[in-house]
């Protein structure tokens, strides 16, 4: 047999610069759609659980984590919430369907809950409904981080705690890992729109010199005042992810709002351009954009004012949908109603095109050699 090894090595070479990629399942955030055997997850607190695939049985008291798990299809391995993600009290209707029958655990924000919290987990485990072994998600307060505590005496060994989320980039992050501990999975279709979003507003506002203006307030009905989002939440940075600027971001002081019903006017009179984003809390109080007009406005029209959605500024994939809104509302001539329906999406989906090209390339190469061997 005479082999063109010439020809081999053309083929050889040919093959070694297609792309091949390995995934790297400690790092979440360079995942793709592959299914893993193993992999860590790093919370909020920077602490690192390591999983031999996807949790059998999940808790996640957070409407936020819950509603991630419902739109990764999951909501059959969930056993337990608080209060707020129960079917009876979450007015949403992704929560209410047949395979979803949690226990609740009461609220996290009472350090005074954690013993009946501890107490109904445990019977869970007694009852074979729950594994130590199985995750807990815990999101949003500080009382998380005791609560985590008393768990871990009991005997629970995966409880992660993300105790603030302050940007748009960190809840995808945030819901990445969920989709991992949840499936078993690097990256879904889920993770893969949140990016892809994000990707259409850069790509729409790259050319924009002179950026357009917003500011979050809250609405207080106890005092019937309002504060002005300064830095910290979700909400205010999906006004700097849709690449607009926050007016209301200030250094006089480190709180996350500041102000009230005047400096909130002053803010508005001297920015007579942005874009005002009101807090659900104006919505839950029972007021609407109009009787904001009405109140604050003098009745102007002219000015855009946006009533934003609890979920939106919440631990879950929604903020993809407030991002939109703040998008379009900024920049109403960029982002028309089918602005992000079309487009391929962005970034993590790559790995899977370099391993299957990798593939493809071992398969030639096997079946070159196999030719040349029989030859």
């Amino acid at each position: 047999m005479t082999v063109n090894w010439k020809a081999v090595a053309v083929l050889i070479t040919a093959i070694m610069v297609i792309p091949v990629c390995f995934v790297d399942s400690s790092d979440a955030a360079d995942a793709a759609d592959t299914n893993v055997s193993s992999f860590t997850i790093t919370d909020g607190t920077g602490r690192t659980f390591s999983f031999d695939g996807a949790s059998e049985r999940l808790v996640t008291p957070g409407k936020g984590t819950t509603l991630t798990v419902a739109e990764l299809g999951c909501l059959n391995k969930v056993v337990a919430v608080d209060n707020w993600s129960m079917p009876e009290n979450a007015n949403d209707e992704r929560l209410t369907v047949p395979e979803y029958n949690p226990v609740s655990i009461g609220s996290l924000f009472y350090s005074d809950n954690n013993g009946y919290a501890a107490g109904v987990l445990s019977q869970l485990v007694d009852q074979g409904r729950l594994s130590c072994d199985d995750a807990i998600i815990l999101t949003a307060y500080t009382n998380t981080l005791v609560l985590r505590d008393l768990l871990e005496k009991t005997g629970f060994t995966k409880v992660l705690v993300w105790t603030t989320i302050e940007d748009y980039d960190s809840i995808v992050d945030f819901v990445r890992a969920v989709s991992l501990i949840a499936t078993g999975t690097l990256n879904t279709d889920l993770v893969n729109e949140m990016n892809s979003i994000k990707a259409t507003i850069d790509n729409g506002v790259s050319g924009i010199t002179t950026k357009a203006e917003g500011v979050y307030v809250r609405y207080t009905t106890s005092d019937a005042e309002f504060t002005i989002g300064n830095t910290g939440s979700i909400a205010v940075s999906l006004i700097e992810a849709a690449g607009g600027v926050n007016v209301g971001k200030t250094d006089t002081t480190d709180q996350r709002r500041y102000g009230d019903n005047s400096m909130m006017l002053q803010l508005l009179a001297d920015h007579p351009n942005a874009v005002v984003f009101l807090d659900v809390t104006w919505k839950d109080a029972g007021y609407t954009v109009a009787d904001y007009r009405e109140k604050f406005l003098g009745g102007d029209t002219t000015r855009t004012v946006v009533q934003l959605e609890s979920e939106w500024n919440n631990y879950g994939p929604d903020a993809k949908e407030g991002l939109k809104v703040v998008a379009q509302s900024l920049y109403p001539s960029v982002f028309g109603e089918n602005s992000f329906d079309e487009g391929e999406p962005t970034g993590d989906n790559n790995l899977v095109l370099y391993v299957g090209a990798a593939c493809v390339g071992i398969i030639v190469l096997a079946g070159v050699y196999f030719v040349l061997m029989r030859r």
